[in-house]
Formats: C-alpha cells, sequence, structure tokens
C-alpha cells in the first residue's frame, strides 16, 4: 500500500480519474473524514452518487490509493436538468497541485456532453475552494443565510451562509427561466 509520503510526490499527469465504483465507497468516506473531521458525508448520499455514475475518483497511478473524489447526482429544478455536486474533496496534502481541477472539469465536460443545462453545488461563503469554482466557470447565483444552521459541528465559529453556484451549459437567462418553471419549447 502507498503511504502519505509517496502520494505528496505525484505528478497530476500521472493520476487517474475514473468513474466513483462501489468497492470505492470505504476509502470515499475515509477520506472524507480525514479532510471534513466534524462533517462527514452522508453515506447513503454518497452511494447513491456512486451508483448514478455520475462521481469521479482520483487515484495513484497503481490505483490502490482514492486521493481524491466528486460524488455527483442528476436531478431536475423545475424544467432544468441539473447535475448537483454533494461532496468533493482532495487528500490535504495533495491540495492546490491540479486534481481537483481535474475532477471538476471531467464532472463538466460529462455534464455537457450528456446534455445537462448546468452543473450546481452550494458551498460555505468562507471557502478558499470558492476561487477554484470561478476558474472552472461558476458562479454564484444566490446567497443562503444560515445554510448550515444546527447541522454542522465543523463550523467552529465560521460562517452559516452558503453560496449556490452554478456553471451553466446554456445561456444564464434561459437557465435562469428554466429554473423557475417557464416552459422554454
Amino acid at each position: 500500500m502507498e503511504s502519505i509520503r509517496e502520494r505528496k510526490q505525484l505528478q497530476v499527469e500521472d493520476i487517474i480519474i475514473r468513474l466513483a465504483e462501489e468497492k470505492d465507497f470505504s476509502d470515499i468516506v475515509a477520506l472524507d473524514r480525514e479532510i471534513f473531521p466534524g462533517s462527514p458525508i452522508n453515506p447513503t448520499t454518497a452511494l447513491q452518487c456512486i451508483f448514478m455514475q455520475r462521481s469521479y475518483v482520483a487515484v495513484t497511478p497503481t490505483g490502490n490509493v482514492v486521493i481524491g473524489y466528486i460524488l455527483a447526482n442528476m436531478g431536475e429544478i423545475k424544467e432544468a436538468k441539473v447535475v448537483e455536486i454533494s461532496a468533493f474533496g482532495v487528500a490535504e496534502k495533495l491540495q492546490n497541485q491540479g486534481i481537483g481541477s481535474c475532477l471538476l472539469e471531467r464532472v463538466i465536460n460529462d455534464s455537457f456532453s450528456w446534455s445537462d443545462d448546468a452543473v450546481m453545488l452550494h458551498t460555505n461563503v468562507e471557502n478558499k475552494s470558492i476561487s477554484l469554482y470561478h476558474s472552472v466557470g461558476f458562479r454564484v447565483v444566490k446567497l443562503v443565510e444560515d445554510y448550515y444552521e444546527g447541522e454542522h459541528l465543523w463550523l467552529n465559529g465560521a460562517s452559516k451562509d452558503a453560496y449556490i453556484m452554478m456553471k451553466p451549459f446554456i445561456p444564464f437567462e434561459y437557465l435562469q427561466l428554466k429554473l423557475e418553471g417557464a416552459k422554454t419549447k
């Protein structure tokens, strides 16, 4: 088994991004707990995302170690087909090396090719990854005050507010109409 020391020496071009499989479930949950100890992902949600085949893992070249994950699910909001990113993380020692960008771009590219209208996520307004989300085309569409009220222990004084962010594949004005339930045909 590869050690964390070996993981620190990986190059982005050596990382394998592949569909998450049921066999990855325990590794994803363990990595999530390592990254977000006070706010683990819901195991049921994680399994649902894996079974929808819209989720990916980043693994070491040997494929033995999951070093990042992005869990996404297909949904609809009124008339819009939206892929929602439910959870996303990269091993702390490997952050800021492009692995997260690769995972996001894989979900974005696949969602575009499947003719989805947008990819959506929510994030704490103080999340350091907001600049990453902007860099791949996400934009803030809504501020939700007290989004995390009472459910996340990890906040430790951080804001309870969240941004809803979207990466649209159709003109934003058209997407807004679909999100409001307007028939656009």
